[in-house]
């Protein structure tokens, strides 16, 4: 099972954190409203996965992509934009990703459209904002899949219907929805069934 747990920022502090590795990455981010949302993400992450192993602990790799050190039987992956995060986790490699719907100008679109679509996909997607922003987010979660973060350039993943791979290799699935004024896209490759929790509105901690 896949679980997705999608939120907004309240009143949890720094000081909340209890796992070392996860305040030291915490106090590395220059951006205080970064900051913030991703004390909230790693507070309910470290919450829920504590419900799965009591002793769990994190770390980072070298792109700073965080993962269960002490249980290989758990993956998780999280993403942030404006004050809300979402974060996967699952008993499969997950990869998440979660962005606001911008508003952008022709030439933005334009600019980003050409930067993002391969010419294989042309025909798949339009050049707007809806398609570019679900595009975007299909993308960046296979490479967080991979583990390399946006270290390779869009145009390489390259779609297809329910597949998402580097250039010809389609080898992983993807599952992408649209969620308030956000779009959600995940990346995996077992095909499985998934739950998307509202933890303000499902949960009380």
């Amino acid at each position: 099972m896949i679980n997705l747990y999608y939120g907004i920022i309240n009143h949890h502090t720094i000081d909340e954190i209890t796992d070392l590795s996860v305040k030291k990455r915490l106090l590395q981010i220059k951006n205080k409203q970064q900051q913030k949302v991703s004390i909230h993400a790693y507070y309910y992450l470290l919450h829920y996965l504590k419900k799965i192993d009591g002793k769990v602990e994190l770390s980072f790799d070298t792109y700073n992509k965080p993962y269960v050190k002490n249980n290989k039987n758990i993956f998780i992956s999280l993403s942030h934009s404006k004050n809300h995060f979402i974060f996967a986790i699952s008993n499969q490699s997950i990869g998440v990703d979660l962005e606001y719907i911008s508003d952008f100008s022709s030439l933005e679109q334009t600019h980003l459209y050409n930067r993002i679509v391969s010419l294989k996909e042309q025909s798949d997607f339009a050049c707007n904002t809806n398609d570019l922003i679900k595009i975007w987010t299909i993308k960046e979660s296979y490479l967080k899949l991979l583990g390399v973060g946006l270290t390779k350039d869009l145009q390489q993943v390259q779609i297809f219907k329910d597949k998402v791979g580097l250039s010809s290799l389609n080898d992983a699935y993807y599952t992408s929805f649209k969620f308030l004024n956000f779009y959600i896209a995940f990346s995996y490759y077992n095909k499985e069934n998934y739950q998307f929790i509202d933890i303000q509105q499902k949960e009380t901690i």
